[in-house]
């Protein structure tokens, strides 16, 4: 119970205290390839061609509600000949630079991150007919960012979870866009 006041406690002063934050009232969009490495379950499941993933791709939009997190959404698909995949749902970005660094901007990004949401998963089996599936996805992960122009960078993240009920881990790489709204 204490860890869950000392969050509480914690969430509530980053928002009080983020005025000139590079992070608060900022929107982000990332557009990226994912790469999955399937567990054992799906593996099996799967036909041998299958049993590396395809690449998965993804468009987040994040908005900065304080001086260290962002909340955002994602929506994601694959299409392969043996299957077609959708995923979507909600995730956040806990930066750790702003705790170091007092900047009101800065080129590069550091942050752990945690999502929670749906995947949808068609597959083609050889001989048999299509099986359809749904399950809860989540993850948590770290990545970094890297801003060679003033609002357009590069980033990667390292993510291990729980996707299509089976343990596994991914990696995304991918484009990154930042903008706040002006005054």
């Amino acid at each position: 119970m204490k860890l869950i006041y000392m969050l509480l406690f914690t969430f509530l002063m980053n928002l009080a205290f983020a005025q000139d934050s590079p992070i608060k009232n900022r929107w982000t969009i990332k557009a990226y390839e994912s790469k999955y490495r399937l567990g054992q379950r799906a593996a099996s499941r799967l036909n041998e061609y299958s049993y590396t993933s395809d690449f998965h791709h993804t468009l987040e939009l994040n908005y900065g509600i304080s001086k260290n997190i962002e909340l955002g959404i994602y929506s994601g698909f694959s299409s392969k000949s043996y299957g077609k995949a959708i995923s979507m749902g909600i995730q956040t970005n806990y930066h750790i630079l702003p705790l170091f660094i007092k900047a009101k901007d800065f080129r590069f990004d550091a942050y752990l991150s945690g999502r929670l949401g749906t995947y949808w998963y068609k597959s083609i089996y050889i001989n048999s007919p299509p099986e359809t599936s749904y399950s809860l996805e989540y993850s948590l992960g770290a990545g970094a960012a890297f801003y060679p122009l003033k609002h357009l960078g590069v980033f990667c993240e390292y993510h291990w979870g729980d996707f299509s009920s089976n343990l596994n881990q991914y990696y995304k790489l991918g484009l990154i866009y930042k903008f706040r709204k002006r005054k």
